[in-house]
């Protein structure tokens, strides 16, 4: 009886070991109603939002623009320990990291948006998880090297971008989520309900509304080039944030009606002053004219708050805004309005002049002063 007794054990022993292999082997995914499962849909950035708005009737961001590739849980477990703590204070920047999960996407379905999703999170209790889309190799690697019960939600919100190109669609835009508080059990399934992604970077549209005038090259000058991957809404330019110039050629924006159209990105960024022209974005637009097709000109639009009767501030360009700067001439002076809307629901924001987004375009020259020979006083588009 002994010695069945001992083999009955070793048999559960071998047994218990087989079920915590394959429970290592499938920890990324799951079935919907599996324990210690997390279950969630996909929204946002990444969500299907049809039409942009009642005045629209086009999307105002393309599948390219929405979609996910690659996308990871990252799961930090909630200090508070309790389900009430966690729904009164969600996150901590002091909650340590527990692990980071890629979660498997089909490829036919990818980008498409309202899915479902399940992964394994491999332990019982409370944890408070974000969501990272379309990393780069780089990104990949820094969540792999978080260290478990000692990197801290703040490692992770601080930790800036270096090699992932705010345009990079090929590989999809990075996005992130909020932190979702989420109580893992062995013997229910974990709901968090929609995750909403939002994109890392804002995108400039230029409209050409100036009968005659044909842009070939728009040149963005002060592009923030990385970012945080969790900034916020009135923070300045940081160590470790870097500008650019990026160049935009072969441009044919010709005539009105025309447009530049999802070419144009930058990471979030917000210049502390009007006075530093080395950090107050701008757009620098070459062009010709249809009465004078041989000359090359260029006209500067600094990305500054206008606003009558006031200094001009600062405008911060802020994630997930998309921002149309729309051209117009008076006589022979080219003129410039800044749309500010909403990138996943199409709506304009109102937004005051100390926050990141909003205001007026402040022109630069009039399209003619900064060509020398002309002397500002003929109209170039006659």
């Amino acid at each position: 009886m002994k010695t069945k007794y001992q083999l009955g054990s070793l048999i559960l022993s071998a047994l218990f070991m087989l079920s915590s292999c394959q429970k290592e082997e499938n920890m990324n995914t799951s079935s919907n109603a599996e324990p210690l499962s997390v279950n969630f849909t996909l929204g946002g950035s990444a969500g299907i939002v049809g039409n942009s708005g009642a005045s629209r009737n086009t999307p105002i961001h393309s599948d390219e623009e929405k979609a996910v590739k690659t996308l990871w849980a990252i799961a930090f477990e909630d200090a508070d320990r309790t389900a009430s703590a966690m729904q009164e204070n969600p996150v901590a920047d002091t909650d340590k990291f527990y692990r980071a999960i890629e979660i498997a996407l089909p490829a036919e379905t990818q980008g498409t948006g309202s899915l479902s999703f399940s992964f394994l999170l491999d332990k019982a209790g409370f944890f408070q998880i974000c969501f990272i889309a379309n990393p780069d190799e780089a990104l990949t690697n820094f969540f792999n090297g978080l260290t478990p019960g000692s990197s801290t939600v703040a490692d992770l919100k601080n930790h800036i971008t270096t090699a992932k190109a705010c345009d990079d669609k090929e590989n999809g835009l990075l996005m992130t989520s909020a932190f979702y508080p989420v109580e893992s059990s062995w013997t229910t399934a974990a709901e968090i309900g929609q995750v909403n992604l939002t994109r890392a970077m804002a995108r400039i549209d230029v409209k050409n509304e100036i009968e005659g005038m044909n842009i070939y090259q728009i040149d963005f000058l002060n592009r923030a080039s990385n970012t945080k991957l969790y900034q916020g809404n009135t923070v300045g330019l940081e160590a470790g944030i870097t500008l650019e110039t990026k160049t935009y050629s072969d441009l044919t924006v010709n005539g009105k009606g025309s447009e530049c159209k999802e070419q144009i990105y930058t990471y979030e960024q917000k210049a502390t002053t009007t006075t530093d022209s080395d950090k107050i974005p701008a757009l620098k637009i070459y062009y010709t004219t249809d009465a004078d097709p041989d000359t090359q000109r260029y006209h500067t639009i600094q990305l500054v708050y206008s606003n009558e009767g006031r200094e001009p501030v600062a405008v911060g360009l802020k994630r997930n805004y998309l921002y149309t700067v729309t051209l117009t001439r008076k006589a022979s002076n080219i003129t410039a309005n800044l749309e500010v809307l909403d990138w996943n629901k199409g709506a304009e924001v109102g937004v005051q002049p100390d926050e990141i987004g909003g205001g007026t375009t402040l022109d630069k020259g009039n399209g003619i002063a900064k060509n020398p020979g002309n002397g500002g006083t003929i109209d170039v588009f006659e």
